[in-house]
């Protein structure tokens, strides 16, 4: 829950079709709202980084909560097609049920969002596949989510008109963190190794070492598109910025991008 005292709307630009637009009214987030993102490649998500991290400032700020002082997580889902694509707890999709490996078959990825309550959906740019969906899985998708994105793995989905950006490093960092855990990991390690277990908070801190070290093979570290997910967030980090642009799509375009 590292986000609730990082990411806030004043840290994003947002513009839409050339136009700039108060980054807190992309979302058109409420109070039982959730974002889910389907994920295919090592991690694929944060090609979408600015959009999951958009996501967890409109949940602190919804309007009537005081989440940010509630030690609350925010309501983010990852879909994992076919195999897991990288640990993204980094980016707090905590606890890791929020992390969700699904088969690669676009049925059981429209039940596995409809089963999250997916009202914010991302789905990796492509182009759309037949299949036959499970009886009125479709219709329940778009019954509830409110928005869809098609995004990139690099960052740029194709014709794409919202542009998100930022050149806080405090928003750029969580890249790193979810890209090198070992740059932080060990030491985070040993300060717990430290603690006496005693407190839920504690408990907790010695489980999440577990998972992230579990998990810290999952990727081979010369994958190219690994590699090409580093190379973008170094050049981020030497620029001081990040920019990515997303293509609004309606939720059947959607639906039928997750074949």
């Amino acid at each position: 829950m590292h986000t609730a005292s990082q990411i806030w709307f004043e840290a994003f630009t947002a513009h839409e079709a050339g136009s700039p637009v108060p980054p807190g009214e992309v979302l058109q987030w409420g109070s039982h709202d959730r974002f889910g993102i389907v994920v295919r490649e090592p991690f694929g998500a944060l090609g979408a980084g600015l959009l999951i991290l958009l996501a967890v400032a409109a949940f602190y700020e919804v309007p009537g909560r005081d989440r940010r002082k509630g030690n609350l997580y925010p309501e983010i889902y990852l879909f994992h097609v076919g195999q897991r694509w990288g640990d993204h707890s980094s980016l707090d999709f905590w606890p890791e049920r929020k992390e969700i490996l699904v088969a690669d078959d676009p049925d059981a990825v429209l039940a596995a969002i409809n089963g999250a309550g997916i009202t914010h959906l991302a789905v990796p740019d492509g182009l759309p596949a037949q299949f036959a969906p499970s009886f009125r899985e479709p219709e329940s998708a778009q019954d509830r989510v409110r928005q869809a994105f098609a995004y990139a793995a690099g960052g740029t989905a194709r014709n794409g008109t919202l542009v998100l950006g930022t050149t806080s490093m405090e928003v750029i960092s969580n890249y790193g963190f979810t890209l090198q855990p070992e740059t932080w990991l060990p030491e985070f390690e040993v300060e717990v190794a430290a603690m006496p277990g005693a407190t839920p908070y504690e408990r907790e801190a010695r489980r999440v070492v577990a998972h992230m070290n579990d998990r810290s093979r999952e990727i081979a570290r010369d994958d190219p598109r690994y590699l090409a997910a580093c190379d973008r967030m170094a050049r981020a980090v030497a620029a001081c910025s990040i920019h990515e642009t997303y293509r609004r799509i309606d939720v059947a375009a959607a639906i039928a991008m997750l074949g």
